[in-house]
């Protein structure tokens, strides 16, 4: 038997058009790699739904999930017929502990991806810097559909400022102008949401640009 039908036979689920492989706001605690067919990676704004990427055969996706071990952030839906290999923490290190060729694939893709990610940070931040700060402070409250309305403003501030590489008056100017909009409301030190309908058009203008 082959490694790739071992490790099928083993790790592997086939999803049809359609399908949800996983859903945005889920607890995650599995990674997959795309075996064949393709899979949509969605996101929604408000009542939006916009698609991030399509990833093909060779590709994988929910590694966050194995990694900090929290919800998902996006949801991934087959298009096609879909075969993927599907691995927790455990059967991740387990697969590549013995074969080094997958590790390295997978490490290369992913400084690929962050390299490409940072690089629509910085043109999404030359196009419109209220709109980037709206949908990371939607991040930061969970995709709005959680309980959390506050956040603790000095630590959000010094995150959003070195995550975004924007100068740390210059979000404190956009945090002023979201509070003037009635969108959030700073006292001492704490953050909090008045209206998340508000912030999630402001961040649609950041996934539309």
């Amino acid at each position: 038997m082959s490694d790739d039908s071992s490790l099928f036979k083993n790790f592997g689920s086939i999803f049809n058009p359609g399908d949800s492989i996983f859903i945005e706001g889920e607890k995650g605690d599995m990674m997959y790699i795309i075996q064949s067919g393709k899979v949509k990676i969605v996101r929604k704004f408000g009542e939006k739904e916009y698609v991030l990427s399509i990833l093909e055969k060779g590709n994988f996706f929910g590694e966050m999930a194995i990694v900090m071990k929290d919800k998902r952030t996006a949801s991934a839906i087959a298009v096609t017929k879909v075969e993927v290999l599907g691995f927790d923490r455990d059967g991740f290190e387990s697969m590549i502990k013995k074969n080094s060729k997958i590790a390295l694939n997978i490490i290369d893709k992913l400084c690929r991806r962050l390299w490409s990610a940072n690089q629509q940070v910085r043109l999404l931040v030359r196009k419109n810097k209220s709109a980037l700060v709206a949908m990371n402070l939607i991040h930061m409250f969970k995709g709005i559909n959680s309980d959390k309305t506050e956040l603790p403003y000095d630590k959000i501030l010094a995150d959003m400022s070195e995550n975004l590489e924007l100068p740390l008056e210059l979000v404190e100017s956009l945090f002023d102008s979201l509070q003037k909009d009635g969108i959030i409301n700073i006292k001492g030190n704490t953050l909090l949401l008045l209206d998340a309908g508000k912030l999630t058009e402001l961040a649609e203008h950041a996934v539309c640009t």
